[in-house]
């Protein structure tokens, strides 16, 4: 992982909401319709470097909000996803690509949590 890189940006998809203490995001199952806590502040969660790969290291949420993704993120927020010296515009148009396949979007921006972790453990 990116050492880096101490925030991610999910999609928000309608039905998720912040709450709890401490605070979660609560999403419904796609098939079940349940509600279960995607990302809790202080669970820690696998860094996988693909779906089903095995984890490269464990972090801990921190904290947790939600945003818009538009050009006028900020280059720190941008260094803070992993991303230094890379553009607004750049970083805009890789999240557009990358989550293309969200049927929740559109060109005024996502709306995301932004999810702000530390790293725990290396895997051994």
């Amino acid at each position: 992982m990116n050492e880096s890189k101490t925030v991610t940006r999910r999609v928000c998809i309608p039905g998720d909401n912040l709450g709890g203490d401490p605070p979660a995001v609560y999403r419904k199952h796609k098939k079940n319709g349940l509600t279960y806590p995607a990302w809790r502040v202080g669970n820690t969660y696998a860094v996988q470097p693909g779906r089903g790969k095995r984890e490269v290291c464990r972090i801990r949420i921190i904290d947790i909000g939600k945003e818009l993704v538009t050009l006028e993120i900020t280059p720190k927020e941008i260094a803070l996803e992993g991303y230094p010296g890379m553009s607004p515009d750049e970083y805009v148009r890789m999240f557009l690509k990358i989550n293309a396949h969200q049927e929740y979007r559109g060109w005024d921006g996502f709306t995301v949590w932004r999810i702000q972790f530390e790293k725990v453990k290396e895997r051994f």
